[in-house]
């Protein structure tokens, strides 16, 4: 049991973690630093082509129509 629970509060100070070091890396308020010329604008480059790609790699799923009870014509049949 005490495994289990070390586990996930190691689980969940990780991805703490890493929230706070990107939220105080992009802080707008408080810049940590300031990625200034072709730096910054490679890093939007870079992040606009991750999303990209992710979105060609794995497009959203259509979702399925569930057929009416009726049949394919509704109007044609009283329930």
């Amino acid at each position: 049991m005490r495994t289990k629970v070390m586990k996930w509060v190691s689980i969940a100070a990780l991805l703490l973690t890493g929230f706070l070091a990107i939220a105080l890396l992009f802080d707008p308020l408080v810049p940590v630093f300031r990625p200034a010329g072709s730096l910054g604008l490679s890093i939007v480059v870079l992040s606009f082509a991750s999303i990209a790609m992710a979105w060609v790699e794995f497009p959203p799923r259509r979702l399925l129509c569930v057929a009416p009870i009726a049949g394919s014509h509704p109007g044609s049949q009283s329930l």
